[in-house]
């Protein structure tokens, strides 16, 4: 299949790249170092890890007075560096800029980090996208058929999660189709709330020991060659049509 190099739009909400590591040194020593490696375009914040639902109810209910542990957050106009214990995260900011954009302040950052030889060896990667659509049906945009053992019932929403291989690498691919989200307004007093159909593919590299930069590198750009065919290779080719697909 002929993979277009872009689309408009291209209803990408995230876009998340997490490389798993080892060091040497305690987790908040090698946040210092990382600090001093990255360039001047970098801004660094912290702020309290989110909590899950179980914690912010033990929260209300006084059961636990404080939240242990910061996120380490580092960003640039482009993209959000996530600092965690052993991962480092990145995401996009201010909208997807395009694979070009995005690989190229990863892999700045990347070739400042990896001059901290107290981080050893990278050993796992994934890359991670997440389309949206709002009040769409996801069967119109996808090849995905629903149906079970009663043939006269039609699902209002639903969820599709598979994981299988595509050569040496795991993929998580995930199907929403028109779950109910909240809007942010109010309709007579009731939180409005609107039908979304998601593509969520995750595709991940496992049991690496990566320590060489340039092949890094070279495993990132091939994880998300493979997210992209899967994505093309799951849409609809008439739908397709219609978001104005460029090819080289």
């Amino acid at each position: 299949m002929n993979i277009p190099v872009k689309i408009t739009p291209d209803s990408i909400r995230d876009s998340i790249i997490e490389i798993k590591y080892s060091s040497t040194i305690p987790f908040e020593v090698l946040v210092g170092f990382i600090y001093n490696a990255l360039d001047d375009t970098y801004k660094y914040t912290n702020q309290p890890n989110p909590l899950n639902k179980n914690q912010q109810i033990a929260l209300q209910q006084g059961l636990v007075e404080f939240q242990l542990g910061v996120q380490n957050l580092f960003f640039t106009d482009t993209i959000k560096l996530d600092i965690r214990p052993n991962s480092l995260i990145f995401n996009c900011l201010n909208g997807y800029k395009g694979w070009d954009i995005y690989k190229a302040e990863i892999e700045k950052t990347l070739e400042q980090i990896s001059k901290i030889k107290e981080i050893q060896k990278y050993n796992r990667i994934g890359v991670r996208y997440i389309s949206e659509y709002s009040e769409t049906d996801i069967t119109n945009c996808t090849k995905f058929n629903f149906s079970f053992g009663i043939p006269n019932i039609m699902s209002d929403t639903y969820v599709f999660r598979t994981e299988f291989m595509s050569s040496d690498l795991r993929v998580i691919l995930t199907l929403q189709h028109k779950t109910q989200v909240l809007t942010g307004k109010l309709y007579n007093n009731i939180a409005e709330t609107k039908p979304i159909s998601i593509i969520d593919i995750d595709v991940i590299a496992d049991n690496l020991s990566i320590e060489s930069y340039a092949e890094l590198l070279l495993l990132i750009d091939k994880i998300h060659t493979t997210e992209k065919e899967i994505f093309f290779n799951i849409m609809d080719e008439e739908y397709l049509k219609t978001l104005n697909p460029v090819y080289k």
